[in-house]
């Protein structure tokens, strides 16, 4: 063992604040500024951490012993209606509707959906062709990436019946060119840039037509709505 890693390992505990600590102690019932799947996320890994420590003989043991404190037991997603579905893409803007339909009928994510173009959606086949998605940076910009595994890269096909609003949306919303990017926002000099927000904001000014959603009263939206990520 080295002569200085009780040292080392002395101060890598030193530099967690003594408030740290007792959170730590407190387990995951101690109040904190995130939810209990993201304490759970942090813990475990906080746990992998300090085992490889006291492997590499940096810490004497691992200081990371609550029982259960790695375990998130995750609420069970909210299903919506199809009416209720309908009801909030005929209130929000319409340039959203699209865009609110096929991640509804077609299961795509939100990082699918922003970096869909207009070759990649074959009307005639009622298919899009997921080759690309976009990730959002610590910064807020946007960034095309490519499905992060073989099974991300697929055909999903869509009901026939949403023809006509794509074709629709296609003719006024969408950029030009076969490249063309099909959900953009409408002042935002980058594609794309402020479409999240844009989105957000038409769902707030759109809220009384779907107030039969039970709501969250500290953020004002439904606790399991979310969108999927990639």
């Amino acid at each position: 063992m080295p002569r200085d890693a009780g040292h080392r390992g002395q101060r890598v505990l030193s530099r967690l604040s003594a408030r740290r600590k007792e959170r730590l102690r407190s387990g995951p019932t101690a109040p904190r500024p995130f939810g209990p799947v993201v304490v759970a996320k942090a813990y475990r890994l906080l746990h992998a951490i300090f085992t490889t420590a006291a492997g590499d003989r940096l810490v004497r043991r691992n200081p990371c012993r609550i029982q259960g404190g790695g375990q998130e037991e995750s609420p069970e997603r909210v299903t919506l209606s199809l009416p209720v579905v309908f009801q909030i893409a005929g209130a929000i803007p319409v340039r959203y509707r699209v865009l609110v339909l096929l991640a509804t009928l077609a299961g795509l994510r939100w990082g699918e959906l922003i970096a869909l173009r207009r070759h990649n959606i074959d009307l005639e086949a009622c298919e899009i062709r997921i080759v690309e998605t976009t990730a959002q940076l610590d910064t807020g910009k946007l960034r095309a990436e490519t499905p992060k595994s073989r099974a991300g890269r697929r055909m999903v096909a869509f009901p026939a019946e949403l023809v006509p609003e794509i074709r629709w949306h296609l003719e006024r919303f969408a950029e030009p060119g076969k490249r063309g990017l099909v959900f953009v926002g409408p002042r935002c000099p980058a594609p794309a840039l402020q479409l999240r927000a844009d989105l957000g904001q038409g769902l707030r000014e759109s809220r009384g037509a779907w107030r039969p959603l039970p709501r969250s009263p500290a953020r004002g939206r439904h606790p399991g709505l979310y969108w999927r990520q990639p």
